[in-house]
C-alpha cells in the first residue's frame, strides 16, 4: 500500500513523491498520515499542482528561490492550491535549517524528525511581483 492510500485525501496526494512511497516498506508513521490529513484541513487544500501543470509564475518563482544561496534546502518540494486560490509551497529538507526565504516551519509532513517541513503561503500576484522585481521575468523557464 502506498502512502497516499492511507490518507483521507488520496486524490490530492496520489501524484506526490511522498504519496507514492510504499508505506509498509518505508514504515510510514501514523503521525505523518494524520499530519497530511490535517494539512488539507488547515490550509483548505483543493489540489496538488504538479510539475508541468503549475502556473508559469509559480514555476519561475520557485526556480528563482531554488537557484539562490539556499538551494540545498529546496528538497521534497510540493505545491498546492487552496480553495481560495492561494498557493501553498512546502519543502522538507533533511536537517534543521531554520526559516528561509519567507517560509515558516510547520508540523512534519515528509519524514518524522529527520526532515523538517517549511511552508510558504502566497498569491499568484505576489509570485509574479517577486519574479519581476528580481529581473528574471524573461529568464528561461526551468521546471522544478
Amino acid at each position: 500500500m502506498q502512502n497516499y492510500e492511507l490518507t483521507k485525501h488520496p486524490a490530492i496526494y496520489s501524484q506526490t513523491y511522498w504519496g507514492n512511497f510504499d508505506a509498509d516498506k518505508n514504515k510510514t508513521q501514523q503521525r505523518l498520515i494524520d499530519n497530511r490529513n490535517q494539512f488539507v484541513i488547515d490550509y483548505n487544500i483543493k489540489r496538488c499542482l504538479l510539475n508541468g501543470r503549475r502556473p508559469m509564475c509559480v514555476s519561475r518563482y520557485l526556480n528563482r528561490l531554488a537557484s539562490g544561496p539556499h538551494r540545498a534546502l529546496y528538497d521534497h518540494v510540493e505545491v498546492y492550491e487552496a480553495r481560495d486560490r492561494a498557493i501553498i509551497v512546502i519543502m522538507s529538507p533533511y536537517g534543521d535549517h531554520g526559516i528561509v526565504d519567507g517560509f515558516s516551519q510547520i508540523y512534519d509532513l515528509y519524514a518524522s524528525d529527520s526532515a523538517k517541513t517549511y511552508l510558504l503561503l502566497a498569491t499568484k500576484a505576489d509570485m509574479w511581483a517577486s519574479v519581476k522585481k528580481h529581473k528574471d521575468y524573461y529568464a528561461p523557464r526551468r521546471l522544478m
